[in-house]
Parts: C-alpha cells; sequence; structure tokens
C-alpha cells in the first residue's frame, strides 16, 4: 500500500490528451481518484471546489487559459500543486514558478508522469500538509552567493545548476551565463534551500525544477529550461541518499 494516497483534477481542452492522462494516472497505486475536463471554465469551477493534491493543467484553452488560472489560483492563494501539461516547451515560462511543481510534454509518457509523482511526494515529505506554503517562501526568498568582489542575490528559479572548479564554483543560469563565485561547492550549498537544490556528484548540484528525467541507463540527469537543455552526470551513491531515485 502507499504512504499516502491522493486526488488528481486533469484540465485540458483535448480529449484525447483527457483520456490518455486519466489512463495513465490511474496505474499509479498513490492515485485515490482522477476527474477530467475538457471545458476549462468548470474545470476551474471544480478546482476551487475539491482543491485537489495535484492539478494537470493546460496551458493553451479557449475561455479561460491555463496561464490565467495559475494566475487565480495564486491570487486565492490556493493549495494546489500544479503540473503543467503542453504540447509547446517554450510557453511554460509564461505561466511562472510559483506552484508549479514540473510541466510534462505531449504525448505524456508514464515515466515522465513518475517523475511528477515523485516530485510531490518529495514536497509532501518535506513539508506535510504545510508543505505548499513552506515551498513558495523558500522559493521566494533570495539566495546569497558571494564571489571575489561583489555578493550575488538570486532567487532559486535564476540558478539552473552549480558545478565545481576546483576550489571556486560556476553558477549557471537558465539562459546559460556563467558566474564564478570563490566559494567551494560545499560551502555554497550551505546557502541553497535543500528541498530545491539537490548534489547529484561531487561535483555538480542541480536545481530540482529544472529536473527533466533522470536516464538511469547513461546515468545522467536531464535539466530543461526554457532555450537550454544540460546533461549531468551522476553519482549513484549521491544521488540515492537525495531521495530522486526510487
Amino acid at each position: 500500500m502507499p504512504e499516502y494516497t491522493l486526488n488528481a483534477l486533469i484540465i485540458d481542452d483535448e480529449p484525447a490528451a483527457v483520456k490518455n492522462l486519466e489512463m495513465l494516472l490511474k496505474s499509479f497505486q498513490e492515485i485515490q481518484s482522477v476527474k477530467g475536463f475538457t471545458d476549462p471554465v468548470k474545470g476551474f469551477n471544480t478546482a476551487m471546489t475539491i482543491n485537489p493534491d495535484i492539478l494537470f493543467l493546460d496551458l493553451q484553452m479557449p475561455g479561460l487559459s491555463g496561464i490565467e488560472m495559475i494566475k487565480k489560483i495564486e491570487e486565492l492563494n490556493l493549495h494546489i500543486h500544479i503540473v503543467i501539461v503542453t504540447a509547446f516547451e517554450d510557453l511554460v515560462v509564461r505561466a511562472g514558478h510559483y506552484g508549479v511543481i514540473d510541466h510534462l510534454l505531449k504525448p505524456v509518457l508514464i515515466e515522465d508522469l513518475r517523475k511528477s509523482i515523485l516530485k510531490y511526494k518529495i514536497h509532501k515529505k518535506n513539508h506535510g500538509d504545510g508543505g505548499k506554503d513552506s515551498h513558495f517562501k523558500k522559493q521566494l526568498k533570495r539566495v546569497r552567493i558571494p564571489t571575489s568582489f561583489e555578493d550575488f542575490f538570486f532567487n532559486p528559479d535564476d540558478i539552473f545548476f552549480l558545478e565545481a572548479d576546483g576550489n571556486y564554483t560556476n553558477i549557471i543560469t537558465p539562459n546559460g551565463e556563467k558566474i564564478t563565485s570563490s566559494y567551494h561547492l560545499g560551502k555554497i550549498q550551505c546557502f541553497l534551500p535543500e528541498d530545491i537544490f539537490f548534489r547529484v556528484s561531487r561535483k555538480v548540484i542541480i536545481n530540482y525544477n529544472y529536473l527533466y528525467k533522470i536516464d538511469k541507463r547513461k546515468k545522467l540527469c536531464i535539466l530543461s529550461s526554457y532555450n537550454k537543455k544540460a546533461q549531468i552526470a551522476y553519482s549513484r551513491t549521491i544521488i540515492s541518499a537525495t531521495g530522486l531515485m526510487s
């Protein structure tokens, strides 16, 4: 039996996409119930009523778009974990980050869906019932990273990954910019929110919000931002301790 169960809601104006996602979700023991809507207004009203644990949300829909829904959910301070489902990865950036724990590309594959469920589990394990509020606050808190002559203050989502370079550390942003800190990676790790940043090898710390998949055959973490991808080699021993791999 799963440690706990969760309720899922799907809002997507494509009937085939809803049917596929419903079928995949029902294969997970953790999923207690699944409701799917192709009418975005009815789906949103239902989300307001039942407050699902996870909302799988398409972005481009007539009448009420996914982006508009996310903004309304934020304004109402509702505690819903959102997974964006879209055929257009470049649209994800418009949805913002707060409340969005992951995104899935259509057609949704069960391995990618498993990763989204895992992200939900980690949030739940780290924060319990108050996890969403705590997670939002940590995302909003800036991270101070010192360099030789300056201190940089990052929003967590401004950091793609961090890589050791001898006694220095390179901070890589989602747009590919590199900033070098005079602090070594272990020292910088002390500044980072531990529920967002995970050390996957001796040399690299990744931002969990950008983790797209874990390739177990090649031993790679695949990170994906809106215009950049990265393949990060991981240490099985180190990554197993993070809970990222089942």
